[in-house]
């Protein structure tokens, strides 16, 4: 492009010369006033295409880079998504008034992930709407005030080195580990350093150190979790197979502030065991989950463990999740049914969902969905939550329906 540029111009001043010459109807001077024009202007538009050559680099590839300030960076990707949900609770509570809700809310994601590909460095930043709960990024309409504004949070924002098939992340990042999102609220964003090692087949391990709360308890100190997983990924004939067990080790902080009052016995220490299988039928796929875990941790006597009552806390450890999915065209139906012991795991990053109105823990039931993408980018999904309590000696129990519409953006 410069070199076209400068071209036309060489060539337009040699036909302009002698042109204007034997016309006689130009002076010296005004011939040097339009070379001067002339030169003025082809210098401003190469200043304006140097400009636009910086922004953008048509590479080949099937899409274009941006240039950002640190050229360093040689890919962005943006990703977001919205979520819009219509959603009605019917419950029952003993000795209460039978009562419902409904409501209406957004979820609005966007994130971007640059990559440095010379240096294997990966920085990813994104915002969410939602309040501080970690487990929920919805934003309920007018939750508060009249046509209420909606709050705009860091989602996550994290650092990540590659060497070959290890990594390691820093900062507040998406769950690096393999698990249903019963056991993992799939909102939840850990804060903390995780390693990784695994390539996308074969065995994997995944360890991290994080940070739960800062003064827990009013002491000056932060509440930390370790976690660790090991498994593996890979096909056995044409099923698709991943396999994996973990441990969670909450350190007794995390219990002093969220366990049972005046049990000094109780920590969370919470190990699992995760399977999950994919395999075509004809023009279905068929996808199995199962996850099974258990709070070794769960020490005391009966009414010591986190609800009280007449619950033997070390009888209330065991917890575990079943979900069977299908795939046709672009139609999902999926069935789960869970069990979550009262003393089972950490309540607060449980799935926000199952259980909402009645407990996080102590709780057992099933959900059915039905999603069908419209198109690459939208969809439409149908849920139905039916939950109760397990163990306790109440009748409390819940039915809960969601409509959404999702679209990729």
């Amino acid at each position: 492009m410069k070199k076209t540029l400068k071209t036309t111009a060489l060539l337009a001043t040699a036909l302009l010369l002698p042109t204007m010459a034997s016309a006689g109807t130009a002076t010296d001077k005004e011939i040097l006033e339009k070379l001067e024009y002339l030169t003025n202007k082809v210098m401003a538009q190469q200043e304006h295409i140097d400009a636009l050559e910086g922004k953008v680099d048509d590479s080949g590839t099937s899409g274009s880079t941006i240039k950002l300030a640190n050229k360093a960076i040689d890919q962005l990707k943006i990703k977001a998504d919205m979520r819009l949900r219509y959603e009605y609770r019917d419950r029952e509570r003993d000795g209460q008034p039978d009562d419902s809700k409904s409501r209406f809310r957004t979820r609005l994601r966007l994130g971007g992930v640059w990559q440095n590909k010379a240096e294997n460095w990966e920085v990813g930043v994104g915002l969410a709407t939602g309040g501080s709960d970690a487990t929920s990024t919805n934003a309920t309409w007018s939750g508060n005030k009249v046509f209420e504004t909606t709050d705009i949070r860091v989602d996550y924002a994290y650092a990540k080195h590659k060497f070959g098939d290890f990594s390691v992340t820093g900062g507040q990042h998406k769950n690096p580990y393999k698990t249903s999102w019963l056991l993992w609220d799939s909102d939840v964003r850990p804060t903390g350093v995780t390693l990784h090692y695994g390539a996308k087949t074969g065995p994997f391990v995944t360890a991290g150190g994080y940070a739960v709360l800062y003064d827990a308890v009013n002491d000056g100190n932060t509440a930390n979790m370790y976690a660790g997983q090991a498994g593996w990924n890979g096909k056995v004939g044409n099923v698709k197979l991943t396999v994996a067990g973990g441990m969670q080790v909450w350190n007794s902080l995390v219990s002093k502030a969220y366990g049972p009052a005046g049990n000094k016995d109780y920590d969370y220490n919470v190990g699992d065991l995760y399977t999950k299988a994919s395999i075509p039928v004809g023009n279905v796929k068929l996808t199995a989950v199962a996850q099974v875990w258990n709070n070794f941790g769960a020490d005391g006597n009966v009414g010591e463990g986190v609800l009280g009552g007449t619950l033997d806390p070390e009888d209330e450890n065991l917890g575990w999740f079943l979900g069977v999915e299908a795939k046709t065209g672009n139609l999902k139906l999926r069935a789960n049914y869970m069990q979550v012991g009262a003393d089972s795991l950490f309540g607060d990053v449980t799935d926000s969902d199952f259980g909402s109105g009645i407990s996080s823990t102590d709780i057992e039931g099933f959900e059915l969905e039905a999603i069908y993408g419209f198109s690459k980018n939208l969809a439409v999904a149908f849920a139905w939550n039916s939950y109760e309590v397990m163990e306790r000696n109440l009748n409390d129990n819940a039915e809960l329906y969601q409509l959404d519409m999702k679209y990729k953006f």
